[in-house]
């Protein structure tokens, strides 16, 4: 059926009433690498096909020619698009060459909306934005509107419906009008802050203004200023706000209200305003659903190694950026210091929006770096646990997220994990006393040794052709990162998995008394490996090298100043182990070595 004759008044009949707009990324092979919300939405499941794969045969070929004359311009064209309902949607496609390299292909950049529905949903959108004006006249209030991309503030109210300007000019001419005429200090420092909230896209600000700086009759006794933050996909788009004329005190408002609340590096919330804003709204929320959600950049001190501070500064900042953006208005999003985050989702319709949300900011955060840095992706880990299904108490449900967060990053990161009793299991003893220690704390004891019981009967039964299955097993259970294997007088690595970096060869053994920290059972835990600094330099800077800060070693002796070491690792991070653990990792790790000490092949 082409455009020409098709049924338009059926189509837009029996349509799903939704109006399918957004943008999305291709790379090479036609896969969609990256996408807003809408694109998402729009595909659901399907994100894994090729992207001509979804599109009606019949407009195939109408697709591929507008993609061969992309070298000549932008492309346009209408194409049936199979969305996530698996039925087949009328789409009008602008497609350009983007700015990234990716494997070696340019990406390709497209625009989509259902040209069968949108006229009806502006017509909807003009319908609420006249009831909202009317709003807004009736609450004589004073508002003000921020333009990032024009730099002009402008203030006004709105009567019958009606926005009537009482203040228009261009922000920079402003700030130089204060900077140079006769305010007062105290007021030229509340603006400097008020300017400083505007140009760093602050979501959430509470200040105290002289009214004399606009010239705004009713705001010259002076005036509280409430705002926020508008982002689009291409950052930050207005800055909007609330002016009330006041002349009583502030004092007793809320902390997150004010301008202490916020992270120096981001604009973001800080974390003692995060977390009492989350508390007062559970405190608050009734049977409302909500999310709380703890989000770490993955390998974080790797960026900030390898490129330097100031670009892991970069790095953070686009990151709160892409996290506020996309969660707009449907949740507040603070910094908990470090590289890890913390959103509080208020407004959220159900989970399979939330989960759309989430792969919207993985993906964006994996997109703005790729090809721009060689041979690193920049990823996120995110922890999520739901209000009141998961707790109806602040520390309860915080933990819970925590510990799904270790579980994302032991299942290999760049994931979220949405907490499910089920499937995670209880808190335990240790996760009630401190941040959980990872899944190996996640896991319930009976799992764990049900798990080394096997374990030990396979490696009985057969052997070495099971070591990756064993290793594989062990670093997921006991939340490691990378397990080596060391043999020999010279204590030469054999076997390792997990992801190392300026991975050990030769393991220095025989660095000082270092064998002395073994323990009758041939066992070495240590939680900070910083303390082998003074005593042990040289195994101190060969783990600093490839990144190890904490450990369980078993060591085996051959009875010839020799023997088999298995080293289980943890890298960039802190990793307390319980007594129980280190029994069941000794267990594996003693087996491990008498089977490689008597085998020739390893």
């Amino acid at each position: 059926m082409g455009v020409n004759n098709m049924d338009i008044t059926g189509y837009r009949n029996n349509s799903d009433g939704k109006s399918h707009f957004g943008e999305l990324s291709l790379k090479k092979g036609y896969i969609v690498a990256n996408g807003d919300e809408n694109a998402y939405y729009l595909l659901g499941a399907n994100s894994g096909y090729a992207f001509p794969e979804l599109i009606h045969p019949e407009d195939q070929p109408s697709f591929f020619s507008a993609y061969e004359k992309l070298n000549e311009g932008e492309q346009d064209l209408i194409v049936r698009f199979r969305n996530a309902n698996d039925k087949y949607v009328w789409l009008y496609i602008t497609m350009k060459i983007g700015k990234r390299i990716i494997d070696g292909t340019e990406s390709v950049e497209i625009s989509f909306y259902d040209i069968m529905t949108i006229q009806g949903k502006f017509r909807h959108y003009m319908q609420n934005m006249n009831k909202y004006r009317r709003f807004l006249g009736l609450s004589n209030q004073v508002f003000y509107e921020y333009d990032y991309k024009n730099d002009e503030l402008m203030v006004y109210r709105y009567n019958n419906a009606k926005n009537l300007m009482l203040f228009r000019e261009k922000f920079a001419d402003v700030e130089r009008r204060v900077e140079s005429g006769d305010t007062e200090h105290s007021d030229k420092a509340a603006f400097e802050t008020f300017a400083e909230c505007i140009r760093n896209g602050v979501d959430g600000f509470n200040l105290k203004l002289n009214g004399s700086i606009f010239g705004v009759p009713e705001l010259e006794s002076g005036f509280e200023v409430n705002g926020g933050t508008i982002y689009s996909d291409d950052g930050k788009s207005l800055s909007v706000g609330v002016m009330k004329s006041t002349s009583r005190s502030h004092d007793d408002k809320a902390y997150y209200l004010t301008e202490a609340a916020r992270d120096s590096g981001t604009g973001l919330l800080n974390k003692r305003a995060i977390s009492e804003y989350t508390i007062e709204r559970i405190n608050a929320g009734g049977d409302k659903a909500m999310y709380l959600a703890i989000m770490d950049v993955d390998d974080f001190k790797r960026i900030n190694d390898t490129y330097g501070h100031m670009f892991g500064d970069q790095v953070l900042s686009k990151v709160s950026e892409i996290i506020r953006s996309v969660v707009g208005q449907r949740g507040k999003v603070g910094r908990f210091g470090g590289d890890e985050f913390f959103v509080l989702f208020e407004n959220i319709l159900d989970e399979a929006e939330l989960r759309r949300i989430l792969k919207v900011i993985t993906k964006h955060i994996l997109w703005a770096y790729s090809g721009v840095i060689k041979d690193f992706a920049v990823t996120t880990s995110i922890g999520i646990s739901k209000y009141p299904d998961d707790g109806t108490a602040y520390d309860e449900l915080f933990k819970k997220a925590d510990k799904s967060l270790y579980i994302a990053k032991a299942k290999g990161k760049n994931r979220y994990i949405i907490y499910d009793e089920s499937k995670h299991g209880k808190l335990d003893a240790s996760e009630e006393s401190d941040r959980p220690l990872g899944i190996s704390a996640v896991l319930s004891n009976e799992k764990k040794i049900s798990m080394i019981s096997e374990l030990v009967l396979k490696l009985h039964s057969d052997g070495l052709a099971v070591l990756d299955e064993a290793l594989a097993k062990l670093q997921e259970y006991f939340d490691v990162d990378g397990i080596a294997i060391y043999k020999g007088n010279g204590w030469k690595r054999v076997y390792s998995v997990g992801k190392y970096i300026g991975a050990i060869d030769n393991f220095p053994m025989y660095d000082g008394d270092y064998k002395s920290n073994f323990d009758e059972s041939g066992v070495y835990s240590e939680n900070n490996t910083r303390h082998l600094n003074t005593h042990y330099p040289m195994v101190y800077s060969a783990l600093e090298k490839q990144e190890t800060t904490a450990f369980v070693q078993v060591w085996l002796d051959d009875g010839n100043y020799g023997g088999v070491m298995i080293s289980f690792d943890v890298f960039n991070r802190s990793s307390k182990r319980s007594e129980s653990d280190r029994n069941y990792m000794t267990i594996a790790g003693r087996l491990i070595c008498e089977l490689v000490m008597n085998s020739d092949k390893l």
